[in-house]
C-alpha cells in the first residue's frame, strides 16, 4: 500500500511512523507541482530518520537549485555522491551547480563520471559539450 492510500485509510500513520523513503517520495510529489518548500521539509523529515538516504539527498540538492540555493544544493550532491559513488544523476546535478557556482572544470569531471556510470545521459553530454563550447 503507497503513501497517499495509508494516508487515507483508518489506520493512517502519524508522521514519526512514516518510512525515510515514504517522507522522500512525499517530497518528490510535492516537487513536481511546485511546493518546493514543503518538499525540503519532507527531504529533511526522511533525512532526520535516516541520513544515510542518498535518494533524499539527491531530491533535497535538486529543489535547494530550484530554489537557487546553489551552494546547499552542492553540498547536497556531495552527500548523495558519498553515500552511493554510482549516483549519476546526482553527479550530473553536481555539475550542474558546480557550473552555476562558475567551477567549469570541476563541472567537466563531473559529467564525465556520471556519463562514466550511465552512458546513455545525453543531459551530461550535452552539459559537458556546451562547458567545452563555451571555454
Amino acid at each position: 500500500m503507497g503513501l497517499f492510500e495509508r494516508l487515507k485509510s483508518d489506520n493512517a500513520p502519524t508522521q514519526k511512523e512514516l518510512t525515510a523513503e515514504e517522507w522522500s517520495a512525499t517530497g518528490t510529489t510535492l516537487a513536481k507541482s511546485g511546493r518546493y518548500q514543503e518538499a525540503k521539509a519532507c527531504y529533511d523529515q526522511a533525512l532526520a530518520i535516516d541520513s544515510r538516504h542518498a535518494p533524499a539527498w539527491y531530491h533535497k540538492g535538486a529543489t535547494l537549485g530550484v530554489l537557487g540555493r546553489y551552494q546547499e544544493a552542492f553540498q547536497c550532491f556531495d552527500k548523495a555522491l558519498g553515500i552511493n559513488s554510482q549516483h549519476a544523476e546526482a553527479c550530473h546535478n553536481k555539475g550542474i551547480t558546480l557550473n552555476i557556482l562558475g567551477h567549469r572544470q570541476e563541472a567537466i569531471q563531473c559529467f564525465e563520471k556520471s556519463l562514466k556510470i550511465d552512458p546513455q545521459n545525453i543531459y551530461a553530454q550535452q552539459a559537458k559539450n556546451l562547458i567545452l563550447r563555451l571555454k
